[in-house]
């Protein structure tokens, strides 16, 4: 039995975890990419572990991490609480708290809330694994600030949700994820081998999502197609800023290593993309976000372009 489960307290399973996401694009597109989790890889089980991203186009990308004790981790009515950092709901609004301070890089601050949402999608279980979007759109506003540097931010965002005893990238499953935004319009698809939680909503109109599947082009460009429960095809086309994140990296290097082994270790990929989206035979245009889960580099080559 690989290290990484041998070493795992039994609470909700060997390979159960919980994941809360905020995936966000500003006016200026900026990307932000924020996961907390919690679950039982690696020695302590119920540990949390939070992982983000701040990438701009002109100065690169600033990164958060913190990994908490399970006394550190406190499971809120909607939201997660992991040591100082917390993202929480409350009457309709979000709220993402991130603060770091680090010698070599100097204090970091990321603060962000979501706000005027359009709702939220049904839960999808994709066997042992259930996924929902709790928000599929929200206006963000915020700031970061790193040292003395700050910046504002005013965009848009959405909500993930995630939890089950089989998460994607303990069992070498690769996940593949497009989301298009702009303050008329939120398009989804999140997508797991065949099982996919999607979503679309125009003008504030909900739109069938049910035959709704992601594809990869031959040049590396990415469809959305929601044919035949509605007349809607998006397609997106990658760009920068891009960022990558490892979301086992609190593992340790004997763990990594089984890991490794076994699956592989996965990297989490995110890009901008810009988006032409067809509906109903009317182009219109949106900024996107790409996101690649998986150990296959040549898999998410093209998010690296």
């Amino acid at each position: 039995m690989p290290l990484i489960l041998m070493l795992a307290c039994v609470e909700g399973g060997l390979r159960w975890a919980e994941s809360w996401e905020v995936i966000g694009l500003t006016q200026d597109g900026t990307l932000i990419d924020v996961s907390f989790v919690r679950g039982n890889s690696g020695v302590w089980a119920g540990s949390g572990h939070v992982r983000a991203v701040v990438a701009t186009r002109k100065e690169g990308s600033v990164l958060f991490g913190l990994d908490a004790m399970p006394e550190e981790v406190h499971t809120l009515e909607r939201g997660l609480a992991i040591g100082p950092d917390e993202l929480s709901e409350t009457g309709g609004v979000w709220t993402l708290s991130l603060q770091e301070g680090d010698d070599l890089d100097g204090y970091r601050d990321l603060r962000l809330t979501i706000g005027e949402g359009q709702g939220r999608t049904d839960t999808v279980d994709m066997g042992h694994w259930q996924v929902e979007a709790t928000e599929i759109l929200g206006k963000a506003q915020g700031y970061s600030r790193v040292g003395q540097r700050d910046r504002l931010f005013v965009g848009n965002a959405l909500v993930l949700h995630r939890e089950g005893e089989r998460p994607p990238g303990l069992r070498g499953a690769t996940r593949m994820a497009a989301f298009v935004m702009n303050d008329s319009l939120s398009i989804g698809v999140d997508q797991v081998g065949s099982q996919v939680l999607a979503w679309a909503s125009i003008e504030g109109g909900r739109l069938p999502a049910d035959d709704a599947v992601l594809r990869v082009g031959p040049m590396n460009e990415v469809q959305l197609d929601f044919w035949p429960s509605v007349d809607l095809v998006v397609q997106i086309g990658p760009r920068k800023p891009r960022a990558r994140m490892e979301p086992l990296g609190h593992l340790s290097t004997p763990e990594q290593i089984a890991m490794d082994a076994w699956v592989g270790t996965p990297t989490r990929r995110i890009s901008r993309g810009e988006a032409i989206v067809l509906y109903e035979g009317k182009p219109l245009s949106a900024p996107a976000v790409l996101l690649w889960v998986d150990s296959e580099e040549e898999a998410t080559k093209d998010l690296e372009r």
